[in-house]
């Protein structure tokens, strides 16, 4: 064969090589992550009927009562962003007014108040479908979830103290910056 004829092979094997590669690793990583994404509802929910023993027709009822309070809760979860964007939008400015940051305040602990009251109507329909067993157990992980956080999820003590310390540190530097 010709030197420029091995010349062309060549070239087309390296391209073939680096677009098999490039292929390989979308289906490997692209895919994969999109899956898991949508696998976490579905873990979450593995793990609740395994621990709590659910037959189906709990299973059912709780997925419909889960789906429900999700959808009640996303537009107060929006509302809840949008007014604190704009009470930080308040505290940018150069000179604040402290009646407008307690009126966004109020507005803020109204819609999370809503959002308590609604989580709290969630929690007792959940109970309402499980039997005194079950209900004891469901109590004990809500309750090590909302006070010692999930493990491997990012709210272990340690996390929110240290975010505590961030949180005040930042208000502290916020509040040294802005002139009253």
């Amino acid at each position: 064969m010709s030197k420029k004829t091995l010349g062309w092979l060549l070239v087309f094997s390296v391209i073939l090589n680096i677009s098999t590669v490039v292929t390989f690793s979308y289906f490997r990583w692209v895919k994969t992550n999109k899956a898991r994404s949508f696998s976490h509802g579905r873990d979450h929910r593995d793990y609740f009927n395994q621990q709590l023993g659910l037959t189906k027709a709990q299973a059912d009822s709780m997925e419909i009562l889960r789906s429900k309070f999700w959808q009640e809760i996303k537009p107060l979860r929006m509302q809840l962003d949008q007014a604190r964007q704009e009470l930080f939008e308040i505290l940018k400015q150069d000179t604040l007014d402290d009646q407008k940051i307690n009126v966004k305040i109020d507005e803020i602990s109204e819609i999370q108040k809503l959002m308590q009251r609604k989580t709290i109507e969630n929690f007792l329909q959940h109970q309402s479908i499980l039997a005194p067993e079950q209900n004891k157990k469901f109590i004990e992980i809500m309750s090590s979830r909302l006070f010692f956080g999930e493990p491997g999820r990012g709210r272990s003590e340690k996390f929110r103290e240290d975010r505590y310390k961030r949180e005040k540190t930042d208000t502290l530097k916020l509040n040294e910056e802005r002139p009253r």
